[in-house]
């Protein structure tokens, strides 16, 4: 009990830390291997049609970007802070135990992030994934036939711009799009974080997409 109440805490401080307090060098994007307070990673907006579809692609850039920022680290929690211009802004935390990695916001029963998406409690996601199970990525879709269920995966050979991964973990979880719930697809690796994230909105058929790209 002692550990939840100093991270509940540590979670209020950061939260009402004062802004004016100048910025340290950022050193890095986020890794889940090698986190460091500072690291910050940054997203590009995208959204995509058609998601059932998967003979296309294709996806629209959008001027919109995102910063995902270590602010705090406790123990084996990490303490992050989301930030659009103009939009919410969203803090929660990670923690990284037994091959998996658990998000959520203290003394909430609800998560909101641009990345994991909007859950009751936490959600959960395993950093070892199903080697044995290829999955491409090609655009903002898998090629993986539509389940309502939850697999893992690899997928090979992604690129975003000018940034290349010979081998990325994916995640596809449709599970709650059964009862037209969101449904999310993950592709990451312990070195470079999340890669890319998209929420699945089944009532539209299309997705919103964050899509990494490497610091400046």
């Amino acid at each position: 009990m002692n550990k939840f109440i100093s991270i509940f805490l540590l979670f209020f401080a950061v939260s009402c830390s004062n802004s004016n307090e100048p910025e340290q060098p950022v050193p890095q994007k986020i890794s889940f291997d090698s986190p460091k307070v500072g690291q910050i990673s940054y997203y590009q907006k995208g959204s995509g049609e058609n998601y059932l579809n998967k003979t296309t692609n294709e996806y629209f850039l959008e001027d919109k970007f995102l910063s995902v920022k270590i602010e705090q680290i406790f123990g084996d929690t990490l303490f992050i802070k989301e930030e659009v211009k103009d939009s919410t802004t969203f803090t929660y935390a990670l923690v990284k135990k037994n091959d998996s990695l658990l998000v959520f916001k203290p003394n909430s029963m609800f998560l909101d992030s641009y990345i994991f998406g909007s859950h009751f409690m936490s959600y959960k996601i395993p950093l070892n994934t199903n080697n044995s199970n290829e999955i491409d990525f090609l655009g903002w879709k898998t090629s993986s036939t539509y389940c309502e269920c939850f697999l893992t995966g690899i997928t090979k050979n992604y690129s975003f711009k000018d940034s290349f991964y010979d081998s990325l973990n994916i995640i596809v979880d449709e599970t709650a799009m059964a009862v037209d719930r969101f449904g999310y697809n993950f592709l990451f690796s312990r070195k470079d974080g999340i890669v890319v994230s998209t929420r699945l909105i089944p009532q539209f058929n299309k997705g919103d997409i964050w899509f990494l790209f490497e610091n400046k």
